[in-house]
């Protein structure tokens, strides 16, 4: 006797980005058995198409209430499992062959699961934004979200004794949402959050959505008021109080305030998460600004060795490998080359794939010359690395200009510039060189393009208007001298040109400037 597999209801619902529905229906169509819309009004063509497509259509006109939309969803599913997605959200081909093969094994029992939901990444962060919520649950009468701001499960699953475990997908928002559009989903969110202080009155989640929502509205002093009004009125370790110390972080980030004050801040946060990942990353890279490279390290080696991520809480992507790529650098900072390379081999024996400790180890090697060990990190076959010829190209150009024989840097650099290959390793040795070879004409148009690229550090840029002004003779490039800095991205330490601050393949964002997205689920009491 043979038995079915269960069924997989998909649901979203259509509010003010409905333009984005569309490509988030596409993306479970191989494996959802049922597409549920949830229509709040203003005829949108997304929908429409959907519903040509053959998605259940459900009409529920908007009443200030995320919640009881999603509800309206959920209640008209008649799947066995019900998957809740966003518009804007995207599961990639590969995810949604691992929930249709999931789909198949599973039973209809105790559990939810949870998923990542990985933001677009945003030019200045090191890494995307990403946070646990429950998306995949059982269809059921009794689990309905709560919440007219920000839909929570939490209280649904526990009362329905349903055990939460992680699911291995990712759920993708791949595009970063234009100023305007975060703005009205704001003053949406902070008009529902205003309703349910209200009806509820006053409790650390709602002032959390608030201060996130003048936030962005650009209150930030309101928005810092009810960021300390959730820290003074939190369980003292609860996850409320943590997201408000990052939401007050945000701000005082945002608003370059003293780096003591940050510190300050910091410590007082740590005395309740003395283990938080994210707050240890923060603190070294304060203090790493700040030039105190050994109380940074221990940040940074606590943060490695034994912190802990709240996964309910935005954090980035990836920031285990964060952490210990700022060890690194604080260790080449204080003259530990060969400590930071030990390191660094020990951390890619555990996580050989790592591109970015890869990266640092090459550019270490690179600071000393090393061309066959840093040929052999090109060739690690457990990493893809873009553009792998134009690369070996560029190792070999960087490491005669170490030597000083900037003609020969010149042809390897310039065979790769020539390719095509715009990685920032390539441009800051080959402006270099032209520079050294008295090609000043060259190295201008380099750094014209460079600018155009959108990744130019300041260092460049001045380099660039030193070029533009005259200023800059023949064979005299600048020197800037390796120092510590926030953004704890400066692996090589060299004393020769440094146009690029140190950045490499990562956009810059000082580990110190702390992330601050909330799930849309609610977080865990830690």
């Amino acid at each position: 006797m043979s038995f079915a597999p269960p069924r997989l209801s998909v649901v979203l619902v259509a509010r003010c980005d409905s333009d984005l529905l569309k490509a988030s229906c596409d993306s479970v169509a191989a494996v959802a058995d049922e597409l549920v819309v949830v229509d709040t009004g203003g005829e949108s063509p997304a929908v429409a198409l959907a519903q040509a497509a053959g998605a259940l259509i459900v009409d529920h006109p908007w009443d200030e209430d995320f919640s009881a939309a999603k509800n309206a969803g959920l209640a008209a599913c008649s799947g066995d499992w019900i998957f809740c997605l966003e518009p804007g959200e995207l599961l990639t081909p590969d995810d949604a062959e691992r929930l249709r093969e999931w789909k198949e094994a599973a039973e209809v029992g105790d559990k939810a699961y949870v998923v990542l939901v990985r933001n677009a990444l945003v030019a200045g962060l090191l890494a995307a934004e990403q946070a646990a919520e429950v998306r995949l649950i059982p269809r059921q009468a009794e689990v309905r979200f709560a919440h007219r701001s920000r839909p929570a499960l939490h209280a649904a699953l526990e009362a329905a004794g349903l055990e939460v475990q992680p699911l291995p997908i990712v759920l993708f928002r791949d595009e970063v949402e234009t100023p305007d559009r975060r703005k009205n989903r704001a003053q949406q969110i902070l008009n529902l959050a205003d309703l349910e202080l209200k009806s509820q009155g006053p409790e650390p989640r709602l002032f959390n959505i608030l201060g996130d929502a003048f936030q962005t509205l650009g209150d930030l002093e309101t928005a810092s008021r009810f960021f300390h009004r959730s820290i003074s009125e939190a369980p003292t370790c609860s996850a409320e109080r943590l997201e408000a110390f990052y939401g007050v972080l945000s701000l005082l980030d945002q608003t370059a305030q003293p780096r003591s004050e940050l510190i300050g801040l910091c410590t007082q946060a740590l005395e309740a998460f003395p283990l938080d990942m994210q707050l240890l990353c923060a603190l070294g890279g304060y203090l790493q600004a700040e030039g105190h490279l050994e109380h940074a390290g221990r940040a940074y080696r606590l943060a490695f060795e034994h912190g802990q991520i709240n996964p309910y809480l935005g954090h980035l992507e990836s920031l285990h490998e964060i952490a210990a790529h700022c060890l690194a650098v604080v260790l080449q900072f204080s003259s530990q080359d060969l400590e930071a390379q030990r390191f660094l081999e020990k951390v890619l024996l555990e996580v050989p794939d790592s591109l970015r400790l890869r990266r640092q180890l090459l550019e270490l090697h690179l600071k000393h010359g090393r061309l066959e060990a840093a040929l052999e990190q090109v060739k690690c076959p457990d990493v893809v690395w873009p553009s792998e010829t134009a690369l070996k190209s560029t190792v070999r150009g960087a490491c005669l200009a170490r030597q000083k024989d900037w003609a020969g840097a010149a042809t390897h650099l310039e065979a790769a510039y020539n390719s095509g290959y715009r990685d920032p390793l390539c441009l800051r040795f080959l402006v270099r060189a032209l520079v050294e070879n008295g090609r000043n004409a060259a190295a201008h148009a380099v750094l014209l393009e460079w600018k155009h690229l959108g990744s130019m550090p300041a260092a460049a840029a001045d380099l660039l208007q030193r070029l533009q002004d005259g200023t800059l003779g023949p064979r005299t490039t600048k020197r800037v001298e390796a120092s510590p800095t926030a953004s704890g991205l400066n692996p090589a330490g060299e004393r020769m040109v440094r146009i690029d601050n140190g950045q490499t393949h990562e956009p810059t964002r000082s580990p110190g400037q702390t992330v601050k997205r909330p799930a849309s689920d609610e977080p865990r009491k830690r």
